[in-house]
């Protein structure tokens, strides 16, 4: 596993953030409670294991140029088939970064991930496994490290991007998130500082640092709705004037996610490029909600996160994997294991992992 599952995947399907999906919610560290924590979400399980067979298209992250140019351009729609043995199905839109990204929620995550520094040379071989096997985009954010580790992700993401060869690290892009902190974006001036230090982690030897893709974490609309108007006008003025090349949102629900569109484009021309929530077979809702059918109509891409399950569908399922595991996710991977109808469903997709050549669980999980 090499610590390389604490990503997220271009998933089709996607919808609502962690902090609107069942009964997940933010904390008040700012960052996704799992909706995989709710036990309605197990209950769950057993009334959409069928689905688990069922197709699943592919969202990627629409690429654009600076000005209106950038704003013009789309890039041309790619189809991909993806078959699950006895169906199929061909899908949607812009795949400019391609259909699996890798994220580093885990880099410098004590807490949930037991991260220690001496992880770093492992981290490392994941990263350079990753891109030799064809993965160009990496997502980050500012509030990936705990404690005197804040910003590590960002911090490793550009080390090691530098370290690849030349003509290696010109295919890979990075994106981060600016956490929605509560006394953060009331000035402008604090917005563009918290870009440009993620620029200059990211991309440590630019002359003039900017971001190739950057979202806002989370909507703090449910608390302070007045902070989610100010950030929202924040990205928009950075990437009129060149501080941000992409601009997405994260965690949001249908009603966030139109009005983060409408406010963007009626008030700055900017576009709405990206939508990432959290997707996997124990978080389902989103693809029972409107949210996926509402980002096609407004040509957002979406990206779906912790599609294995914060890594229950890579090793976290097997006694082995979990015995691997500490802390609070080895608490969860218990709690899900001793739930029948989570079994239920990892027998299912054992199942049709063997209808594939070397596939695991974790397969057909992405």
């Amino acid at each position: 596993e090499l610590r390389a599952e604490k990503g997220c995947v271009h998933g089709g399907e996607c919808g609502r953030g962690a902090n609107r999906c069942g009964e997940g919610e933010m904390s008040a560290a700012g960052f996704a409670v799992p909706a995989v924590y709710a036990p309605r979400r197990a209950q769950g399980a057993e009334r959409t294991r069928g689905r688990q067979r069922a197709q699943r298209g592919t969202i990627g992250v629409g690429a654009r140029g600076r000005g209106e140019e950038r704003r013009a351009a789309l890039g041309a729609a790619v189809v991909r088939q993806v078959t699950t043995g006895t169906q199929s199905a061909a899908r949607y839109s812009e795949l400019a970064f391609g259909n699996l990204a890798a994220g580093t929620w885990s880099w410098g995550n004590r807490l949930l991930y037991g991260y220690d520094p001496a992880f770093d040379g492992e981290i490392q071989r994941a990263f350079n496994a990753l891109v030799a096997g064809g993965v160009v985009f990496f997502d980050s954010g500012d509030s990936y490290g705990t404690g005197d580790l804040a910003a590590r992700a960002e911090v490793l993401l550009g080390a090691f991007r530098n370290q690849l060869a030349p003509q290696e690290a010109a295919k890979v892009a990075l994106g981060t998130k600016l956490a929605s902190y509560p006394w953060r974006g009331w000035t402008y001036s604090s917005m563009v500082n918290a870009a440009l230090g993620s620029a200059a982690r990211l991309d440590p030897r630019a002359e003039a640092p900017s971001l190739d893709f950057c979202m806002m974490h989370w909507s703090p609309a449910s608390y302070l709705p007045l902070q989610e108007r100010v950030l929202l006008d924040a990205y928009g003025k950075m990437y009129n004037e060149g501080y941000i090349k992409n601009v997405g949102v994260s965690n949001m629900g249908p009603r966030g996610l139109a009005r983060a569109q409408q406010r963007l484009a009626e008030r700055h021309r900017v576009p709405l490029s990206s939508l990432q929530v959290q997707l996997s077979p124990l978080c389902l809702e989103p693809v029972e909600t409107e949210l996926l059918q509402l980002a096609r109509e407004l040509n957002i891409s979406v990206l779906g996160y912790s599609p294995l399950a914060l890594g229950y569908f890579g090793s976290g399922h097997r006694s082995e994997g979990r015995a691997r595991t500490t802390g609070i996710r080895r608490a969860l991977f218990n709690w899900l294991d001793g739930d029948p109808a989570v079994r239920a469903l990892v027998q299912e997709m054992s199942e049709i992992a063997k209808m594939h050549d070397r596939w695991e669980v974790s397969d057909v999980a992405l």
